[in-house]
């Protein structure tokens, strides 16, 4: 139940943007194209996986990183729903504060700063790998032919 409490409040409030600019990107798509795979035989499922799913790639990679970035770090709903048998990782670096050296009164900032880095390396990774379709998501509704 738990799950559903966090998961239901995000999903809903990413849904507006989300549509927004998918729909922006599938009426890019040129009416010709989809034309000709009706044409040549290809039924509704067969167009959006052979057509509009690699048209829209970069939209979708947009989308996914733009939404996946602030549920992340998202630390004020979960510390309101969760109890303390569930942590999501912002709630764990807060209640970390530096681990075993680390007084209430100062923490070890290093263990922290470290904690830190560690918990923005998937994030990084997933940029890294996924920049080029996110520049071209971005980008591809900006300039008219």
């Amino acid at each position: 139940m738990l799950d559903l409490a966090i998961i239901l409040p995000t999903v809903a409030a990413g849904q507006a943007f989300s549509i927004l600019v998918l729909r922006t990107a599938f009426e890019g798509i040129p009416r010709g194209i989809l034309e000709a795979a009706r044409i040549d035989g290809a039924g509704h499922l067969q167009t959006l996986l052979r057509v509009v799913l690699p048209i829209s790639i970069p939209a979708l990679v947009s989308v996914a990183i733009i939404r996946l970035v602030p549920v992340w770090n998202d630390y004020l709903l979960p510390s309101l729903v969760l109890d303390e048998a569930h942590r999501t990782l912002p709630m764990a670096l807060v209640a970390f504060q530096g681990g075993g050296s680390a007084t209430t009164s100062t923490p070890d900032y290093g263990a922290l700063m470290a904690s830190y880095v560690l918990s923005a390396l998937p994030l990084l990774i997933l940029f890294s790998f996924l920049m080029r379709s996110y520049i071209q998501g971005l980008t591809g509704g900006a300039v008219k032919d």
